[in-house]
């Protein structure tokens, strides 16, 4: 029942590769016995239950086991950095393999630091200045030095004053507020200016042992760099158990890098891939002789406060006590509101070199001599040392070896020696390089593991050639890799785009035209060397362009069309790539009057129909006419504007002249005759408009029933 308690346990923590394969081989070798303990029961955790197994995730966590034989009942003192007792709490796991109990799991409880500095009689986490102190121990005894006298007395208050500095050039004066305190002393009541003090002492000598002390206690927040965690096996005496602790905590992402080493040319052979992991031991603790599995996937995982002492906030009701009868004022009525992680797989080892491991430093001075014997670095390079599998859905490298990495050191491992299939290419991309491609290799990922991202270093045979990066590759996926310049094959590409017209057609008072746009790249390579070159060329996928000759490309990706180009030794090769892109566009009616010419030449060819040139006058007429009777009646408008302004004048100078003088009686006959034309043109405009519109309503009839295709 224990086991089965803490296999769940431990598959709810994300251990089933520590966890379930203690459970699994029940007689895995302890790891060390130990039997001394400290004179209160309690054993050391790093001697007692040593780490023996770590599972480094690339989400930055790693999975920790210790394993160890404990006898009777022990309690065993584990040591975490402080910011992992979160990590620990959140996901420690405790068996007892041989029927023993569990006992608690203690550590030292973690009060906020701003209410362990509250709890003392002076609180320094609300002190930034010396002003800040003095409001704290107002009715306190206080001994001050100014450079007047020694004075002794209690705090009574500390204020602000205005003080005046020295004029200024332009004689004003200018202020500012300085802190002063003031105490009560046996003769009286004395201030200073707080910039004055020199010495502050506090004669209180209970209220200067709280300051120390609260001093003394953030001192020792800022050092307490780690905590013990107690915990507790409890069985039969002289009986040896075995007993496991894991957890997860915070590691650094476990890194790789691959070294790929290129065949000769035509030797038929494939390519060597060596994967190395960089992994760092930050714990306090070495790790010796720890088994240690690499795990590709990425758990979720998160930090919880669970260290940190809560204290739930509770309302504040106040004491009931029965208030004196008053005199009642009435008042009128009103409302008061109180705000109170599967299936096991099966692992896959990779392919290891058969060649035996040679370290790359040298070994004497005849090799020294002689440098390195003839062949490629894959007939000498260091082997696997790790197996491959999957366990649920994540991919894991287990290092076969145990690992031995001191604290706060980082080890290289080898991880994977296979040979993978792949080739030799050459990428052309016009943006990224204009006058030469890039050698590379095409690799499929045939080697039976996931590929984590890291750098690759690519040796052709014994010499380096470049550097390259890999994401992540899962297995057979395909990946391209560039790693330098090939000077021996220059590159030229040409561009060159037309657009023929098909027809013109009108609908809905639109005029819609049809046409095609044609592209031709001509890419030219000229292989100056000795050997083929197989180019990749990655050409623009641009939307709504159709491919149209090579039919179809090699590859596709969301930015390019792929195509594969063989250029011989020492010859010139072409791959001319043609696409269509069908444009159709559509412009009003009323706003290609001033085109009719355009249109009309497309007439003979058939690309318009004279129809089309025909309306397009009628149209014209149309507005031409709508123009000159909107002309017209600008000019009455204008002409109505004038009298109206001439009316004005001669009312105001008949105000102030005779009425029955001969320039009154003419300026009478001409307001007749004004009157007169206003009415006339009144009529005109009507007549004018009703024009206008009759033809605009033409218009609009005529434009929306055209229909030409």
């Amino acid at each position: 029942m224990t086991q089965r308690l803490g296999l769940a346990l431990a598959l709810a923590a994300g251990l089933s590769v520590g966890l379930s394969s203690v459970l699994a081989n029940p007689s895995v070798p302890p790891a060390r016995s130990v039997s001394a303990s400290d004179d209160h029961g309690v054993r050391a955790g790093s001697e007692a239950l040593p780490i023996r197994r770590v599972t480094l995730y690339a989400s930055g966590v790693g999975s920790f086991q210790h394993m160890g034989r404990i006898t009777g009942t022990q309690t065993v003192a584990m040591r975490f950095k402080t910011d992992q007792i979160n990590d620990i709490l959140k996901s420690m796991v405790l068996l007892d393999l041989d029927g023993g109990d569990i006992g608690a799991v203690t550590y030292a409880s973690q009060e906020p630091l701003e209410r362990r500095l509250a709890s003392f009689g002076i609180d320094i986490s609300k002190i930034n200045s010396t002003t800040d102190l003095l409001a704290q121990l107002r009715g306190s005894g206080v001994r001050i030095v100014t450079p007047d006298g020694r004075y002794e007395g209690a705090v009574l208050a500390v204020e602000n004053r205005t003080t005046l500095v020295s004029a200024t050039q332009g004689g004003n004066h200018a202020h500012y507020q300085e802190p002063y305190v003031t105490i009560v002393t046996d003769t009286g009541l004395r201030s200073f200016a707080v910039s004055g003090i020199r010495t502050l002492e506090i004669t209180d000598e209970r209220l200067q042992g709280e300051l120390s002390r609260a001093l003394l206690a953030l001192a020792e927040h800022r050092a307490d760099r780690s905590k013990a965690v107690e915990v507790t096996f409890a069985g039969g005496e002289n009986v040896a158990r075995r007993v496991a602790v894991s957890y997860v905590s915070e590691m650094p992402v476990w890194k790789s890098s691959y070294r790929l080493v290129l065949p000769d040319p035509g030797s038929g052979e494939q390519p060597t891939l060596q994967a190395w992991a960089i992994v760092e031991n930050t714990t306090d603790q070495d790790w010796e002789g720890v088994e240690l599995s690499l795990a590709s996937g990425r758990p979720v995982s998160f930090v919880m406060n669970l260290y940190q002492t809560m204290f739930a906030p509770r309302p504040e009701v106040p004491v009931p006590y029965l208030a004196a009868v008053a005199p009642r004022v009435i008042e009128s009525a009103r409302e008061v509101a109180r705000m109170a992680v599967g299936s096991r797989g099966v692992p896959v080892a990779p392919q290891p070199s058969s060649a035996p491991f040679m370290p790359p430093q040298r070994q004497s001075s005849q090799l020294a001599n002689e440098g390195l014997p003839d062949g490629s670095y894959a007939d000498y390079s260091a082997r696997s040392q790790a197996t491959a599998g999957t366990i649920g859905d994540q991919f894991f490298y287990t290092i076969d070896v145990p690992v031995d990495i001191r604290r706060m050191q980082s080890a290289m491992l080898p991880i994977a020696n296979t040979t993978i299939t792949g080739r030799r290419i050459s990428l052309y991309n016009n943006v990224a390089m204009a006058d030469f491609p890039m050698r590379g290799v095409e690799l499929t990922n045939d080697s039976g593991l996931h590929l984590m991202p890291g750098p690759i270093t690519v040796y052709d045979g014994n010499y380096y050639a470049g550097d390259s990066q890999i994401p992540h590759t899962s297995r057979n996926a395909d990946r391209l890799l560039t790693y330098a310049v090939d000077l021996d094959c220059r590159a030229s590409r040409e561009e060159s785009t037309r657009r023929v017209l098909h027809r013109f057609s009108v609908i809905d008072g639109m005029i819609r035209s049809r046409s095609t746009a044609y592209s031709d790249t001509t890419y030219t390579f000229s292989n100056a060397s000795d050997s083929e070159r197989i180019v990749i060329v990655e050409h623009p996928r641009r939307a709504q362009w159709n491919l149209v000759n090579p039919q179809e490309a090699k590859e596709t990706t969301a930015s390019f069309l792929r195509f594969e180009v063989k250029v011989p030794a020492g010859e010139t090769a072409t791959l001319k790539v043609e696409e269509d892109r069908a444009i159709s566009e559509s412009i009003g009616v009323d706003r290609s009057l001033d085109n009719i010419a355009y249109y009309r030449q497309f007439v003979a060819s058939g690309l318009v129909a004279q129809e089309l040139v025909d309306a397009l006058k009628h149209i014209q007429q149309l507005n031409k006419q709508i123009s000159e009777l909107s002309r017209e009646i600008s000019l009455l408008v204008n002409e109505v504007r004038n009298i109206e302004g001439d009316q004005v004048r001669m009312r105001s100078n008949m105000e102030r002249i005779d009425r029955a003088s001969d320039l009154y009686q003419r300026y009478m006959r001409t307001l007749n005759a004004q009157e007169d034309r206003l009415e006339e043109i009144r009529e005109e405009q009507s007549e004018l408009t009703e024009q206008i519109e009759k033809l605009r309503t033409e218009l609009s009839d005529y434009m929306g029933s055209l229909k030409i295709d």
